[in-house]
């Protein structure tokens, strides 16, 4: 679960749409709770990431805690870098 949760922070941390759009499945849906916004399918996923990248840059997500034993939960800390 550990790898799964960093993998997904080092995506967002690389600053690649590319390796965003990869986590997600041809025909996924993102939902952005904090933005108010979805995409649906891996293309617009990584449109989203571009935006995010845009608007952001340089934003680094750092793994605090991974917690659960279904894989469930998860608590994530994003960061910009000094």
């Amino acid at each position: 679960m550990e790898a799964l949760v960093q993998g997904y922070a080092d995506a967002w941390s690389s600053g690649e749409p590319s390796s965003v759009a990869a986590l997600y499945a041809d025909a996924a849906w993102r939902t952005d709770t904090l933005q108010g916004e979805s995409a649906e399918g891996r293309q617009a996923i990584s449109d989203a990431a571009t935006s995010s990248f845009t608007s952001y840059p340089g934003t680094l997500w750092r793994v605090d805690t991974v917690f659960g034993d279904s894989g469930v939960g998860g608590h994530r800390n994003a960061r910009l870098k000094s």
